[in-house]
């Protein structure tokens, strides 16, 4: 799921946009208003937190939701590959050399 499914979730009340990711919204655990906030990162994971304190579970379970929805479905087709073993030992490729501090130039 996205922020958009959470966003449009019938069990959401209070709902405001913050700024360009974050959200906020009136918390179903403690009847407070304006407390949850919810963020998405920039790989697509959502974050919901209570500024009083209220366990993600249970707002989200309130909310009618489950842990998957805080996380983006994986494409089957995504060209994700594991970097080769022993890729940290090898040297940096820099074009013009190792790179050196202005001082030392």
């Amino acid at each position: 799921m996205a922020l958009s499914d959470i966003l449009n979730s019938p069990h959401l009340t209070g709902c405001e946009r913050r700024n360009y990711k974050d959200h906020i919204a009136d918390c179903p655990v403690c009847g407070s208003r304006r407390r949850v906030l919810i963020r998405e990162d920039g790989d697509g994971r959502v974050h919901a937190g209570c500024a009083r304190g209220c366990l993600p579970d249970s707002i989200l379970r309130e909310w009618g939701l489950t842990h998957a929805a805080l996380f983006p479905q994986r494409r089957p087709n995504a060209n994700h590959q594991r970097p080769k073993p022993g890729w940290m030992r090898e040297a940096p490729r820099y074009a013009g050399g190792p790179v050196r501090p202005q001082s030392e130039q």
